[in-house]
């Protein structure tokens, strides 16, 4: 879906098969490569479906082309970086001040 999660909801899949590729078929397509084809039969087809949120959830999870968003987890890793350094900053500075306590004793 171009990036974009698919949400729970109904759909209608609506879709046109061609088939019996012919020279004098009655249905012209364009393919790929921008030639006209011909077909002599043309199918159509329409069916509302719905996806319910746990599939859509799934779909989600499986779908390469979604961009994941991760600020909340680069901002506890900054925030568990800063505890660590004002842990080991605060640990430097009682030792400092216990040494020097020991020093003056």
């Amino acid at each position: 879906m171009n990036g974009k999660k698919l949400e729970a909801g109904t759909y209608t899949l609506n879709t046109v098969a061609y088939g019996g590729k012919s020279e004098t078929g009655q249905y012209e397509v364009k393919n790929s490569d921008g030639e006209t084809e011909k077909y002599q039969y043309k199918w159509g087809f329409t069916k509302d479906f719905t996806i319910k949120a746990d599939e859509a959830k799934e779909l989600n999870s499986k779908d390469v082309t979604i961009e994941r968003d991760y600020t909340w987890l680069y901002i506890l890793i900054g925030i568990l970086i800063l505890l660590v350094a004002g842990l080991i900053f605060w640990f430097l500075i009682a030792k400092k001040k216990k040494s020097k306590e020991e020093a003056d004793e």
